[in-house]
């Protein structure tokens, strides 16, 4: 009885289904036709379901018998299954021989994985070096950062080849890539030492290939001043600015030192040039004695221990 005829009679169609316990494939991606046994497959088939794709493949998957009822069911929504057998199988792929093609796939998807997650991610070039004379056997390939250079601009990453899962040989890859996101740019030109204010910036999404230090950011504009002489539509990075001092080498300043309710204010010199956050030390005007503590955003110097 066909699929047809047993929903007319209003019964839903049970059908018999089991997964082998592992598969092999040298495809992307895992299909039906991977992972249940072949009478099952040939069941579904019959019945005019496609064979449909599963899971993308990176070395060994685990596909259960969720996922493949899930699959199923959007071919299918009326058949229900009986299972028997195995409850997932695990896929391995193979690889074929070496390709320059194959090789910049795997970056691809490395890069595509990696992604930043601020912003739109854009993988421009991989420039794949060509291998000769590869021996023959099952190539596959585990793509790896190389230190910790920044993902965007032009770079390169590390690929281990695995020749029949024994490793045999490292390639350097490059790869050129950009980002679109949200910048800062003075609408002015702003000296050295200069604060600067909300009012002098705009902001703006734009695609750039070369981030030399990290990116300023809306959180940042709080008691900045331009590190180095800075020209109007530049793009803003942490290089660019620097925190305004508010405790200076040599100058009186407050200190603040205590336990539970118990604070006690007292005058010191400051020995170091600080902003907030910034640890610095404190020289007691009575005692002599050197002391360490936090710049609070008020200018006092919060002391660690009293």
């Amino acid at each position: 009885m066909t699929w047809i005829a047993l929903l007319l009679c209003g019964t839903a169609p049970l059908v018999e289904l089991s997964l082998k316990p592992s598969a092999l494939t040298t495809a992307s991606h895992a299909r039906l036709s991977d992972v249940l046994s072949l009478d099952s497959f040939q069941r579904l088939a019959a019945d005019g379901a496609p064979d449909l794709q599963l899971a993308t493949l990176r070395g060994e998957t685990r596909i259960g018998r969720g996922a493949v009822a899930a699959a199923i069911a959007k071919a299918l929504p009326e058949t229900e299954i009986k299972w028997s057998g195995p409850t997932a199988t695990v896929v391995r792929r193979k690889g074929g021989s070496f390709s320059a093609g194959a090789l910049e796939q795997a970056v691809a998807d490395w890069m595509e994985a990696h992604a930043p997650a601020d912003g739109a991610f854009y993988v421009d070039q991989i420039i794949a070096p060509r291998l000769s004379n590869t021996p023959p056997g099952a190539m596959t390939y585990r793509v790896r950062r190389r230190g910790e250079r920044p993902l965007i601009g032009r770079g390169s990453l590390y690929v281990d080849l695995y020749l029949d899962n024994k490793k045999y040989k490292t390639l350097a890859v490059q790869v050129v890539t950009s980002v679109e996101t949200l910048v800062a740019k003075p609408l002015k030109d702003i000296d050295r030492g200069e604060p600067i204010r909300e009012q002098d910036i705009e902001w703006a999404f734009e695609r750039i290939d070369r981030v030399v230090a990290p990116l300023v950011t809306a959180d940042d504009f709080e008691g900045l001043r331009a590190r180095t002489p800075l020209r109007a539509g530049v793009v803003l990075t942490r290089r660019h600015v620097e925190a305004i001092p508010l405790v200076e080498r040599n100058r009186p300043v407050t200190v603040i030192a205590g336990r539970g309710n118990l604070k006690i204010r007292l005058k010191a010199r400051a020995l170091d040039t600080g902003a907030a956050g910034d640890r610095v030390r404190v020289k007691n005007l009575g005692s002599g004695a050197v002391l360490y503590g936090r710049v609070q955003k008020n200018g006092e110097i919060k002391l660690e221990t009293l």
